[in-house]
């Protein structure tokens, strides 16, 4: 009889002329031989994980950016946009600080919009497909024409989002955060910002004892304590046991000499 175990990655990649559909799944086969038998399998699959460290540089850098625009067409004047975060990689349920700060110096009103989407590319058969979707939207009150004011937000990031997949070669999951105004009647200026979602490890919680073992450790004393430290142990163990008695109480016992004379 023979046990086989096997991790296997099928992917399925399907490119028509319009439309896209991969996957990548992860599982794990046994396999059970026995003579003049047949031979049984059974199937599991598993979620894959990607490292937290996937040695991307700039993680814990700020990122900044910048745009300006013209207006040009019903309106005039320019308005100018820059925004920062404090870092680029962000744990599942973290949140994500955006700042940005608005210089409107035209006749327009701009309304600033946050958008945190995903990117998805394929890649086989030297061909590369991307999807993208957005997650989070978020929209500020108007900025009025001939003002500066400056929009915080606070996005948290969906703690069941996947992490970023940036060391494959088959296959990439990116995010982006795109600040965008909304000027009516004219092309939106857009600032878009990498963001890399790492997987969020947490502790086991420690398990508590039950009462009743609580009660057995302090009877057999402290099990933290160290095997060579015996001397509070050996100390109690002396105070437990009584004294002897002294020497002169053995004079109210008879000797052996005189038992052996009330014989005779």
């Amino acid at each position: 009889m023979a046990l086989k175990s096997l991790v296997k990655e099928d992917m399925h990649f399907l490119f028509p002329s319009r439309f896209l559909t991969g996957k990548i799944v992860h599982k794990v086969k046994a396999e059970l031989k026995q003579a003049m038998k047949i031979t049984k399998t059974a199937k599991a699959h598993f979620t894959f994980v990607s490292k937290a460290d996937m040695d991307i540089p700039g993680l814990l850098e700020p990122q900044y950016g910048c745009k300006d625009k013209s207006v040009r067409f019903f309106g005039s004047g320019t308005i100018s946009m820059d925004v920062h975060t404090k870092r680029m990689g962000y744990k599942q349920g973290e949140a994500l600080k955006v700042t940005a700060e608005i210089s409107n110096h035209s006749t327009r009103s701009v309304k600033p919009k946050f958008i945190l989407y995903e990117k998805r590319s394929f890649f086989a058969q030297g061909h590369r497909r991307v999807h993208t979707q957005k997650i989070l939207k978020e929209k500020v009150e108007a900025v009025a024409s001939s003002s500066k004011e400056t929009v915080t937000r606070v996005i948290p990031i969906p703690r069941e989002l996947p992490p970023s997949i940036l060391n494959c070669s088959i296959i990439k999951l990116e995010y982006r955060l795109k600040i965008h105004l909304d000027i009516k009647c004219a092309s939106d200026p857009e600032i878009k910002l990498p963001i890399v979602v790492l997987p969020a490890f947490e502790a086991p919680a420690m398990k508590q004892l039950p009462p009743s073992a609580a009660v057995v450790f302090e009877e057999f004393g402290n099990p933290s304590q160290t095997p060579w430290s015996t001397a509070p142990q050996q100390q109690a163990a002396h105070q437990s046991v009584d004294d002897p008695p002294p020497y002169a109480a053995f004079a109210l016992y008879p000797s052996i000499t005189d038992s052996k004379r009330t014989a005779l």
